[in-house]
């Protein structure tokens, strides 16, 4: 089977803690456009067999989906070992180069994500056949038109049963370069076998045959619908710009906003942030719909990365930005990276790096178990072991803790969701660029008369600044939900000056404009 489940997306709907506005929509809205997805790694979310791995059980989700490969265990992958009739090309196959000296040498330079060739010899074939990631997942030959149609098959089977939409992975490896051409050496002072030593020219979202592969996947989740009636999401990982992204939504896709989570620099710029949440509503076209992340189980944790203080910052941001949110598991209560040792490492990329480089690239740090408690193993397991460490500071930092702290990272997070279902939020327009510096930035979300200002510090300095000028166009408001963090003045209920309204770093307020 196509491997799946590498991580589950959780689509939350309203919860018992949220304050809904009347309901009276002026328009009805795909649920994928006012959900917020939830992003587990399941072997770190919740273990209920106490083998000290998570699992999954009774939840509606949106799941992983992994088209590019197999594992080298899959039955069509054994047949083509042994090519046996239509599953010969099933995989990416390649004849190796033979030197003068009659050496079989591999078909190329291409190495692999994780480090290291993309090729490995099969000497039952006399050939090699490609992996853009380890030697055990075997990449699927998308040029061949029965792969492409396995491939839908499955997507539909487990649309079947019940799965409301697909995150795509890996989308960008689905096809290589037919010539098998070397990729041009990319000058990075990095070893000859990191996969940054070259550019993946050759590797990396051909087009047109990319686009065309979404389109035909887009088509399996449209001709369901036709029969029941029943919407399904698919949303692509994929990092890329924003006018890629744009080009992608014209045929259908809805490609993730990757660019809080790898471009932002550090220190924090409230500027360089508004600049690539601007970008998102500026000259799309009508079916673009931004589906912004800030973290995600391949890159480091929001208080790790940037700091603790920016915690709830970042979840205000999300929250309130018009858009999907995907929020990684964790990241609601503050969780941070671990400290492991090599021995300890899981993560395939981390292995490959060796004991001298692996916490350079390792993603182990940021998949650690769910502090769920105090308990031993932090509530994730009853077992004595977990398969990855436990974070060191979970007996201060986990879900039963933050529960009963009034504002704690969790009752904030749920405060912000719960904003997400006023008109303003939910159906309303936004506004960016009320004031922004490299301190602050601050936008306007509205619907009808209702009107919202969101203003936070994201800078290293306290900001005093007027937000009362242009389009906000009145001088007071109420706070409506803060980070926690503010003065007593500016706190949640609390009436505004917003002709000089002063943020602290790490400081934001949702402001009711009056």
């Amino acid at each position: 089977m196509i491997r799946l489940c590498c991580l589950v997306l959780l689509a939350l709907s309203g919860c018992s803690c949220f304050l809904f506005d009347d309901p009276d929509p002026v328009e009805t809205l795909p649920w994928w456009k006012t959900t917020i997805i939830y992003q587990v790694y399941p072997r770190s979310f919740k273990d209920s067999d106490g083998d000290g791995v998570g699992d999954i059980q009774g939840l509606r989700i949106l799941m992983d989906f992994v088209p590019n490969h197999t594992s080298d265990q899959h039955d069509w992958f054994q047949k083509s070992l042994r090519k046996e009739g239509k599953y010969t090309d099933f995989y990416v196959w390649a004849d190796g180069k033979l030197l003068d000296n009659e050496t079989l040498i591999r078909p190329n330079n291409w190495l692999g994500i994780f480090g290291g060739t993309v090729w490995t010899l099969v000497p039952e074939r006399q050939q090699y056949y490609l992996h853009q990631f380890t030697p055990y997942q075997p990449d699927l030959n998308f040029r061949n038109p029965d792969v492409r149609e396995e491939v839908m098959l499955t997507m539909r089977y487990w649309l079947d049963q019940g799965i409301d939409g697909l995150r795509m992975d890996a989308i960008a490896n689905l096809y290589e370069d037919e010539q098998l051409r070397d990729n041009p050496l990319s000058g990075q002072p990095v070893p000859s076998d990191d996969w940054n030593y070259l550019i993946a020219k050759y590797t990396n979202y051909l087009q047109p045959e990319v686009p065309q592969e979404i389109v035909r996947w887009q088509s399996v989740f449209d001709s369901m619908t036709k029969v029941d009636g029943k919407e399904r999401f698919m949303v692509l990982e994929f990092y890329t710009d924003s006018d890629t992204r744009s080009k992608m939504a014209e045929f259908g896709a809805h490609p993730f906003n990757m660019d809080l989570v790898d471009s932002l620099t550090v220190p924090l710029n409230a500027s360089q942030i508004m600049g690539l949440v601007s970008q998102e509503y500026t000259n799309k076209p009508a079916s673009y719909w931004p589906t912004f992340v800030v973290g995600n189980h391949d890159r480091k944790r929001i208080a790790s990365k940037y700091g603790r203080y920016t915690v709830n910052a970042f979840n205000m941001l999300l929250m309130t930005l018009k858009g999907t949110p995907t929020t990684y598991y964790g990241e609601e209560i503050g969780m941070e990276d671990i400290s492991l040792t090599y021995q300890e490492s899981q993560d395939p990329w981390a292995i490959n790096a060796g004991p001298d480089r692996y916490l350079l690239v390792s993603r182990d740090v940021n998949r650690s178990p769910m502090q769920w408690s105090d308990s031993p193993q932090a509530g994730f397991t009853t077992g004595n072991k977990t398969w990855l460490p436990i974070q060191a500071n979970y007996t201060s930092l986990n879900v039963e803790i933050e529960k009963v702290q009034a504002r704690s990272h969790l009752n904030l997070y749920k405060e912000y969701a719960s904003l997400r279902q006023l008109k303003a939020f939910k159906y309303g327009h936004i506004n960016v660029n009320m004031v922004t510096n490299d301190n602050v930035l601050s936008y306007l979300r509205y619907f009808s008369t209702d009107r919202y200002l969101v203003a936070i510090n994201f800078g290293q300095s306290e900001s005093t600044d007027d937000y009362s000028l242009h389009l906000v166009n009145t001088n007071s408001g109420v706070v409506v939900s803060d980070t926690g963090n503010v003065d007593a003045a500016i706190a949640k209920g609390s009436t505004v000056d917003l002709q000089k309204l002063t943020l602290k770093p790490g400081n934001g307020v949702v402001v009711k404009l009056n």
